[in-house]
C-alpha cells in the first residue's frame, strides 16, 4: 500500500516531464484536446488555436469572398484564373476541403458585402479592408494564437500594425497600396533636385512650396494635384496632419483642427506659384499634362495610377495624340510630403484577410490555414499586374521590382518593414458608410479646388453637404 503513492508520483512526474517535452517540442505529439499546448490555449479562453484537431477523412467546406481585382488583358490572365488556380494549390494539400469562391465587383462590392454580413451571410475567409467593426463586434477569429515571434516575423510590422484590435491580431496582412507623389525624375535631376535625399529622409509641403521658384523660367508645371476625388483629398489631410474624415458610425468628424493644415498648404503653393491657380485648373489634363513631360509632380496617385502608365507605356492604351511609347523621361515614386518630413508614416490602402468565427471550430480552424496560405501566396504575376506591394517579407522585395518604378521605391519597404505607420488612406471595401459619406463630400470638395477658402467655411460646407447635398459619384475604385 505504501509503493502506490510513490508510483503515482513517478507516473505524475513522468507525465508532467512529458507534457513539457511536448510542450517545447509541440510537433511531437499530434493536434488533440491532449495535447499540452491545446490545454494551455483553453486555459487562457482561445476558442480557435493552432492545436485544434482536422478529421482527415472527413470533408469540409468553406467559402472565400474576395474582390475581383482589375486585370483587363484577359486574353494574358485574369484575376478570376488567378483564384480557380490559387485555390487548386491549397486542396492540392488539402484533399479534404472544398473551397467555394465568390468574387465581387471593385464598384459594386461595398454595399453588397455589407448586406450579406448584417443578414446572416458570412464567408469563411474575407479578403479586403480590415474592418474594426467587425472584431468589435465579435464576428472574426482572433488570430493572435497563431502569431508567435516567427509567424509574426514573416509579415512586414507596418502592416501587420493596423489588424490589431485591442491588442489582438484580426487578421492577415496582404497587398499594400502606396500612396505617392508620381515624379518626373529626369525635369527634377535638371533643376537640380536629389531624389535620393528626398526618398531617404522624406520631405515636406514647405519644401514643395519652394519648387515653385525654380520652376518659373521653364514651360512645366511643378505640381497638378488630383482635385477629382474626394479621396484624394481626404489623403492630402492626413498628409498634412489631419485626421480621417469619418468615424467608426460613418459620422464626419473633420474639424477646422483637421482642415487648417491642408488650407495653409494649399495658399502656400499658390502663393509661391508651385501650384496652379486655381488649383483645379489641369483636373481634366493632369494625365496627359504628365506624360508629354508638362509637369514634374502629380498626386496623390497609387497603383491605378502605375497601371495606365505602364500599359501605355506598352502601346496598350492609345493616347489622345497617337503616341505609343512614353517620352524621354524617368518616371519616379516618391513618398507623400509630411507635415515635418521624415519617413515616420506611409499612407496608403491595406488589403488583408478576414477569418469569420461560424460557429465549427474545426472548419474555423481550416479557414485560418487558407487565409495564412492566401497572405504568404507570391503570386508576383498578379501584384506585378496590379502594382501592389506584397505584406508577406520573403515577397516583398519581389513585387516591388515589379512595379513600373523600377527604382527608388526603397522608401517602401524600408517603412514597411522598418515599422512605420501605416495610416489607412481612402476608405475602401467595406467601410460603406465612408465611401457614401466621402461621395456626399464630392461637390463641396469640388468647390473648394475651384476656389479655395478658409478653413472655418470648408469645414461649413463639408458639414452642410452632408445634411443637404445628393451623393455625388462614386468614389474611384484604386
Amino acid at each position: 500500500m505504501r509503493k502506490v503513492p510513490a508510483v503515482l508520483v513517478s507516473v505524475l512526474l513522468l507525465l508532467a516531464v512529458c507534457g513539457g517535452v511536448v510542450y517545447l517540442r509541440p510537433e511531437l505529439a499530434p493536434p488533440g484536446p491532449l495535447h499540452p499546448r491545446y490545454i494551455v490555449h483553453e486555459i487562457r479562453g482561445d476558442r480557435i488555436h493552432p492545436f485544434i484537431a482536422t478529421d482527415p477523412h472527413k470533408m469540409y467546406s468553406i467559402t472565400l469572398w474576395d474582390v475581383r481585382w482589375p486585370i483587363f488583358r484577359k486574353e494574358l490572365y485574369n484575376y478570376d484564373e488567378f483564384v480557380d488556380y490559387m485555390v487548386q494549390g491549397f486542396t492540392a494539400v488539402n484533399p479534404n476541403v472544398r473551397v467555394e469562391i465568390r468574387l465581387f465587383d471593385l464598384a459594386t462590392s461595398s454595399d453588397e458585402l455589407r448586406s450579406a454580413i448584417e443578414a446572416g451571410e458570412r464567408p469563411d475567409v474575407l479578403a479586403g479592408t480590415f474592418d474594426p467593426a467587425l472584431a468589435e463586434r465579435g464576428l472574426l477569429v482572433d488570430l493572435s494564437p497563431f502569431f508567435d515571434e516567427a509567424e509574426a516575423g514573416r509579415f512586414v510590422p507596418g502592416a501587420l500594425a493596423p489588424l490589431v484590435v485591442g491588442g489582438r491580431i484580426y487578421a492577415y496582412p496582404r497587398w499594400f497600396e502606396p500612396q505617392y507623389i508620381l515624379a518626373n525624375a529626369t525635369v527634377l535631376a535638371r533643376i537640380g533636385i536629389d531624389l535620393d535625399a528626398i526618398r531617404r529622409n522624406g520631405w515636406t509641403w514647405q519644401d514643395v512650396a519652394g519648387l515653385g521658384a525654380r520652376f518659373k523660367s521653364t514651360d512645366v508645371i511643378p505640381l497638378i494635384l488630383d482635385t477629382s476625388d474626394p479621396q484624394a483629398f481626404e489623403t492630402l489631410v492626413l498628409s498634412a496632419g489631419g485626421g480621417r474624415a469619418f468615424d467608426g458610425q460613418g459620422t464626419l468628424v473633420w474639424s477646422e483642427h483637421d482642415l487648417a493644415p491642408l488650407v495653409s498648404v494649399v495658399g502656400t503653393l499658390m502663393k509661391q506659384g508651385t501650384l496652379p491657380s486655381p488649383p483645379s485648373r489641369y483636373r481634366a489634363s493632369q494625365a496627359e499634362l504628365f506624360w508629354s513631360g508638362r509637369a514634374a509632380l502629380l498626386g496623390p496617385a497609387s497603383s491605378g495610377f502605375l497601371r495606365y502608365v505602364r500599359e501605355r507605356a506598352g502601346g496598350a492604351v492609345r493616347a489622345p495624340s497617337g503616341e505609343s511609347k512614353i517620352p524621354g523621361f524617368d518616371i519616379a515614386v516618391l513618398p507623400l510630403p509630411g507635415k515635418q518630413g521624415g519617413r515616420g508614416e506611409l499612407l496608403g490602402s491595406l488589403s488583408s484577410l478576414m477569418v469569420f468565427d461560424c460557429g465549427d471550430r474545426e472548419r474555423a480552424r481550416i479557414a485560418v490555414d487558407f487565409a495564412r496560405f492566401l497572405a504568404t501566396w507570391c503570386p508576383t504575376r498578379v501584384t506585378d499586374a496590379l502594382q501592389l506591394v506584397s505584406c508577406h517579407t520573403e515577397c516583398l522585395d519581389r513585387s516591388l521590382a515589379g512595379l513600373i518604378v523600377k527604382t527608388g521605391t526603397d522608401w517602401i519597404s524600408q517603412g514597411l518593414t522598418g515599422g512605420a505607420t501605416v495610416q489607412a488612406g481612402p476608405a475602401t471595401g467595406l467601410d460603406v458608410r465612408q465611401l457614401q459619406g466621402l461621395s456626399r463630400l464630392a461637390g463641396a470638395v469640388k468647390s473648394f479646388w475651384d476656389r479655395p477658402v478658409p478653413a472655418v467655411k470648408l469645414v461649413e460646407s463639408l458639414h452642410k453637404a452632408m445634411t443637404t447635398g445628393q451623393p455625388g459619384p462614386k468614389p474611384k475604385a484604386p
